[in-house]
């Protein structure tokens, strides 16, 4: 089964769990994998958080704790394979599993000893401190450039990973275009051939679709005929073990429009699929604009965004998107032009869910909500992610929908209950608005992630973007992408007996201390566990050397000792702390 290059380049991957996949690729170096219950959150980051880590790092965020993932350290000498030159190398997070466990990432650089194809990007799975090679197959030579693989998704466990391959990785692939692959269980298979391919440069396109929560059932679109009786346009298949069958199976329209599917999620079991087409499944779908649509169990098709216009534009272009399925299949998300509330007081897109029922919901609105015609300049017009059960949205948008949203900047909401949340609040009193950015929702809806340049919190001191976390029923946001390197203070060998009799120690802060200044307290002993001779507090901005002056307690004034135990305790502005010691002379 073949895939076109640039589809599978820039498919987006969509899973089940709509709270956790990543909206991405990452549209910027800023995107974020979360954990099914917010606990864990894992994201890219250029700047070095943690000693050791390195530039363009990848770090996982949990238990207040910030842990560097990729194995740079390991990944050079032993491997014997090139490097890419110094900043040249580029790590990519793809995808995360339901538990966070297992993390995803595309990258230049080798990170496991069976990747020797030189500078050539490969896929990892980043779980238990070491990196597995993922794009890999049987007729993988690890050659020099190496195969172009693009990831496509996992299932919810990260068991099942799915790749477009643009050379051959197993002997059944024969058709000479990229195709869609699996690997499990330390295996590659090809998940689906095209029966009768057509010679290349013509490839059919496939687009991977999601893995639903039980990790069952496959879904992919493809344009291939995978059996009889599909001609023309896209279809949806579902694949579970070795069956394949086609889900889109109602007629497909005659005359010069070519059906066209998107896939966007499935209920847990995978029984019932949500889906967008500028076909006319139903009679009351009448225009040739993209509409969506569940696939009930039975196989029967129902139009979700019913009462819609079908937007502008004919044989796909414009329309309705669908965006996320509750876990039961019931409650459907989606994006629409047309107004289906009488909320809805404005003619731009707008978010919507949709019950069984056919009763309809305006998501994308709130108490301030001014009803301002908007349409943003990049697809899509509402950026926005669904807990499991579809009951919570987040979403970005430039409109106020608060009151505390007093400027024009974009913002990160929630929408649940009928009440509409501003996530990416700022510090009171303070004005310094900046765009913030929906990266990742918990499945359960718990917490929210996103970006932003301004400081919401007293310890984000620059104006460069930052990643906060935002749990429920929190009033403030936490900083995760904080840096957590302690200041590595030095403590001169002598100490200088002052005429004032005070004992003067020399102390300095690192240059490379990004969050000065250094603080803290210094502490004169008698031995290492001797009794404190005296101590005095310090502040000292990075790159420089002070002396401390300590003015002896009343019993060593008479006698200083010509020795003593220094010991700092030197914490940065960010309120990372480290202690150093050490035996210096005094005289």
């Amino acid at each position: 089964m073949a895939v076109a290059a640039l589809a599978g380049m820039l498919a987006l991957p969509v899973t089940a769990e709509a709270g956790r996949a990543i909206t991405g690729p990452c549209r910027t170096v800023f995107c974020a994998g979360i954990s099914q219950d917010g606990s864990r959150v894992v994201f890219p980051f250029e700047e070095e958080l943690t000693a050791g880590a390195g530039e363009r790092q990848i770090y996982e965020r949990s238990a207040g704790k910030t842990r560097a993932l990729l194995p740079y350290e390991r990944s050079s000498e032993k491997t014997g394979a090139l490097l890419p030159p110094r900043g040249k190398d580029w790590p990519r997070l793809d995808e995360v599993s339901v538990d966070a466990t297992h993390v995803f990432v595309t990258t230049n650089r080798p990170l496991a000893p069976e990747d020797t194809d030189g500078l050539g990007t490969d896929l990892f799975d980043i779980s238990g401190g070491r990196a597995t090679l993922i794009s890999t197959g049987p007729l993988d030579a690890q050659s020099n450039g190496g195969a172009i693989a693009s990831f496509m998704g996992i299932s919810p466990d990260g068991g099942r990973v799915f790749f477009d391959a643009f050379t051959p990785m197993t002997a059944d692939d024969a058709d000479g275009c990229p195709d869609l692959y699996q690997r499990a269980a330390g295996q590659t298979t090809l998940v689906a051939a095209d029966p009768d391919p057509p010679p290349p440069p013509i490839c059919s396109t496939t687009v991977f679709g999601g893995v639903s929560a039980d990790g069952f059932h496959l879904f992919f679109s493809s344009a291939a005929d995978l059996e009889p009786g599909d001609e023309r346009g896209e279809d949806i298949y579902q694949q579970v073990g070795g069956v394949l069958t086609r889900l889109t199976t109602y007629p497909e329209p005659e005359g010069s429009c070519v059906d066209l599917v998107k896939f966007a999620d499935a209920s847990n079991d995978g029984s019932t699929v949500l889906f967008a087409t500028n076909s006319p499944v139903t009679p009351e779908d009448t225009d040739s604009a993209f509409d969506v649509y569940k696939r009930r169990p039975d196989g029967t098709f129902v139009l979700v965004s019913r009462g819609t216009d079908g937007g502008s534009g004919q044989c796909g272009f414009g329309g309705d998107r669908a965006l996320a399925l509750a876990a039961d299949g019931g409650v459907a998300i989606f994006e629409t032009g047309a107004r289906l509330s009488p909320a809805d007081r404005d003619s731009s897109n707008d978010l919507y869910s949709a019950d069984d029922s056919g009763a309809f919901e305006l998501i994308s609105t709130g108490p301030a909500d001014a009803s301002i015609d908007e349409r943003s300049s990049v697809f899509p017009d509402w950026p926005a992610l669904a807990s499991d059960d579809a009951r919570r949205v987040a979403f970005e948008t430039h409109q106020s929908l608060v009151a505390a949203d007093k400027d024009t900047a974009a913002d990160v909401y929630v929408r649940a209950g009928g009440a509409t949340e501003l996530i990416s609040a700022g510090l009171p009193g303070r004005k310094a608005p900046g765009n913030a950015e929906l990266l990742a929702l918990s499945g359960d809806g718990s917490a929210v992630v996103f970006a932003t340049a301004e400081p919401l919190v007293a310890r984000d001191l620059d104006r460069a973007r930052d990643i906060y976390l935002r749990g429920s029923g929190q009033e403030r946001s936490a900083l995760i992408s904080r840096e957590t390197i302690a200041p590595n203070m030095q403590i001169a060998k002598h100490g200088a007996l002052l005429r004032s009799g005070r004992i003067a120690v020399r102390l300095s802060c690192p240059k490379s201390e990004t969050s000065g200044p250094c603080r803290g307290r210094l502490v004169l002993t008698a031995g290492r566990r001797g009794a404190r001779v005296g101590a005095a507090s310090f502040r000292i901005a990075p790159g420089r050397r002070v002396r401390v002056p300590i003015r002896p307690r009343a019993r060593f004034r008479a006698a200083v000792p010509k020795s003593a135990f220094a010991r700092a305790r030197g914490i940065d502005a960010l309120g990372n702390a480290r202690v150093v010691a050490r035996k210096i002379r005094i005289g």
